[in-house]
Formats: C-alpha cells, sequence, structure tokens
C-alpha cells in the first residue's frame, strides 16, 4: 500500500480538498470539474460574505492606515483584517522552494492583504504573526525588494516626503469583497471618490486587457494619458500578484459583455 506524502494528506485536509472530493464521489465528476466547480464555489463565497475567513486565515488588529505618525496607539483607531498564513499552495511551493522562500512568500501575502484592506502592517505585526524578530522581518523585505517585489508596509504610510496615493489599496480592497461603505470608513475618502476610482480601473483595465492602445483608451474614456497609464500600470501589478490575479480576472469578466460595448459605441 502506497502513502502518500504529506503535502497530498495535508491538501485533502482543507475545505477545498473535500469539497473536491465530495463532488467527484457524489456526482462522479472528473478531477478538473470538480476542481473547477469549487474555485467558483469558494470565489462566491468571498463576495457574498466577505467578511468569512477560509482556512488557513486569522484576524489580526491592526492600525488604520490614515492614522498619521507620532499617534498614540491608544488613541488609534485599528482594522479587524483577515490575513492569509496557511494557502493550498504554500504545501508544495515550500517543497519547490524551500522554507525560507515560504516565509517570504507568506510575509509578502500578508503584507499585500493588510495593505489591501486599509491598514498595512509594520514590522512589529509581522514579526509577532510569523514569529521572528524585526531584524530578520526587514532582512527578508529587504531580499524581497532587491528582487523588484513591492512590500508595502505601515512605514510607506508614514515616512516623511512619500506621498502614497489610495487608488491601489481601494482596488484592492474591492477585489477582495470589501464593500464600498467599509472601504470609505478604512480609507477615509468619500464614496463618490471611492466609486470614481473602481469606475475608473473598471474602464481602463478592460480595453486594455483586450488589447487597445493606451491612446485609443484615452480617446474612449476621456481620462489623461497620465491616469490611463496610472491605471495600466496598476493593472499590471495585479495580475501579477497571486493574490488577486484570479479575483482581478472574475471582475473583469463579469462586465466585459457589458462596458465595452458600450465603451466602443461612445467611441465612435
Amino acid at each position: 500500500m502506497k502513502t502518500k506524502p504529506p503535502r497530498d494528506r495535508l491538501s485533502e485536509k482543507n475545505i477545498q480538498g473535500m469539497l473536491v472530493n465530495h463532488l467527484r464521489t457524489r456526482y462522479s465528476f472528473s478531477p478538473a470539474m470538480a476542481e473547477v466547480l469549487t474555485e467558483d464555489a469558494l470565489y462566491l463565497r468571498a463576495i457574498t460574505v466577505p467578511d468569512s475567513r477560509q482556512d488557513g486565515q486569522i484576524v489580526w488588529y491592526a492600525i488604520k492606515g490614515t492614522e498619521p505618525a507620532g499617534k498614540a496607539l491608544r488613541d488609534c483607531e485599528y482594522v479587524a483584517v483577515t490575513l492569509t498564513l496557511l494557502h493550498p499552495d504554500d504545501i508544495a511551493y515550500c517543497h519547490q522552494h524551500g522554507l525560507v522562500e515560504l516565509k517570504r512568500r507568506v510575509l509578502k501575502r500578508i503584507s499585500d492583504e493588510a495593505n489591501a484592506q486599509g491598514a498595512p502592517l509594520t514590522y512589529e505585526d509581522v514579526g509577532a504573526i510569523l514569529h521572528m524578530d524585526r531584524g530578520t522581518v526587514a532582512d527578508h523585505i529587504g531580499v524581497l525588494r532587491t528582487r523588484g517585489e513591492t512590500v508595502i508596509t505601515r512605514a510607506h504610510f508614514t515616512d516623511a516626503g512619500r506621498a502614497v496615493t489610495h487608488k491601489r489599496s481601494i482596488i484592492q480592497m474591492h477585489l477582495l469583497g470589501v464593500t464600498e461603505t467599509e472601504i470609505v470608513h478604512r480609507t477615509g475618502h468619500i464614496l463618490a471618490s471611492v466609486e470614481r476610482y473602481i469606475d475608473g480601473f473598471l474602464r481602463v483595465a478592460l480595453p486594455h486587457r483586450q488589447g487597445d492602445a493606451p491612446s485609443l483608451i484615452s480617446r474612449i474614456t476621456g481620462f489623461s494619458s497620465f491616469l490611463v497609464n496610472e491605471y495600466i500600470t496598476l493593472y499590471e501589478e495585479l495580475a501579477a500578484d497571486e493574490t488577486f490575479a484570479v479575483p482581478l480576472c472574475k471582475f473583469l469578466d463579469f462586465y466585459a459583455d457589458g462596458l465595452l460595448p458600450r465603451q466602443a459605441e461612445k467611441g465612435g
């Protein structure tokens, strides 16, 4: 009798593995069909019940991104952010790349998730969550940044001279299923601004994804070339990030059939 490796046994114990096995056993679906249906089911749960936690996630209280530097911690407003400590792909990733690289992967993921929810983590937050001292956290972030990866922490929002836009955070939160009302609360922006950022990103990302030139997108939308390129850069960053790539694709697919024809008609 063959014994399954630990990574295969663990993958069958999470909700995704159990649902895949249930669909295959009860309905005789193929493995591929069961996995596709499971992914859609978990995505629907994420967007219909955005506050629900998935397997391997924790809730952490982090300082709201709009709080100024130097403010006493007891006086700061906090946000309950949901962070993914263990993703189903982590087991195979660790097997292939090793434990150190897995730690860096998790560090970047939870930093992205916290920032997307309006409360970027401090080095101390990351250290407490991942059981590292501050120096080790700094070393890992340094390695990631030398590779060209973006790791946003609270220091980005409090360092003097850094102009940080909330466009990225607003779009990230929206992709993760955070409601527009909650985004307003977490970022301090008015609802009209939040809606404008989301709508603007959508109107640029859709035609860009299908290959339209920035100049054409600018003409159709009426946006400046600078704004179009800003949204295109954001799209490329999100599309290359494993945390946001799938929800980004589903978000754009949802609007593609309706929005693109209207934009084309507007552009004449």
